[in-house]
Parts: structure tokens; C-alpha cells; sequence
């Protein structure tokens, strides 16, 4: 991700304000994040330019926005000397 924490903050505030509540189930819209993880902390990638979180850190980043994972689930295959790819749902 190419964003800073607080930039990642605010991206996340705007897309909570813009969700939609359907009427019939009470549900709102979900957000989906697909991110590169790591296994803890937080890395600066400076050949590529971004930063590589872990789950954990961005579980903590989407609690300041009150947003519940829903769900997680990571890249099948994917391999093992690279940054493993985690989906996130949020809610």
C-alpha cells in the first residue's frame, strides 16, 4: 500500500461515510482491502516505495474507524519468498 497510516486512516473514513444501508436486511455496504502482509510490525519497502503492515497492524488501523472484519482470507499458492496477499472485509 502507498498509503501512510493516516492517509490510509482517512481513505478509510471517507469510504465508512459513503456506505450504503440497505433497507430490507439493515445491512450496510462492505469495504474490501487486499493488501500485502507480513508476519508483525510494519516495513518500509523502499525499492518498491510502500509500506508492508501486518494483520494485526492493520486490524488496529481499521478499529479507529470503528470497522469489524468480517472476514480474512490469504492468496492460495502464493509463493513463500514473497509478501503473502490478505484480503480483508470490512463492515
Amino acid at each position: 500500500m502507498y498509503l501512510t497510516d493516516k492517509d490510509l486512516i482517512d481513505s478509510l473514513c471517507r469510504c465508512r461515510r459513503n456506505l450504503t444501508m440497505n433497507e430490507e436486511t439493515g445491512n450496510s455496504g462492505l469495504i474490501f482491502v487486499k493488501e500485502n502482509v507480513k508476519s508483525s510490525g510494519c516495513h518500509l519497502d523502499k525499492e518498491d516505495n510502500c509500506i508492508i503492515r501486518s494483520p494485526m497492524y492493520f486490524k488496529a488501523i481499521f478499529d479507529t474507524r470503528g470497522l469489524e472484519i468480517l472476514h480474512t482470507s490469504y492468496n492460495p499458492g502464493w509463493p513463500k519468498d514473497l509478501y503473502s496477499i490478505c484480503m480483508f472485509v470490512l463492515r
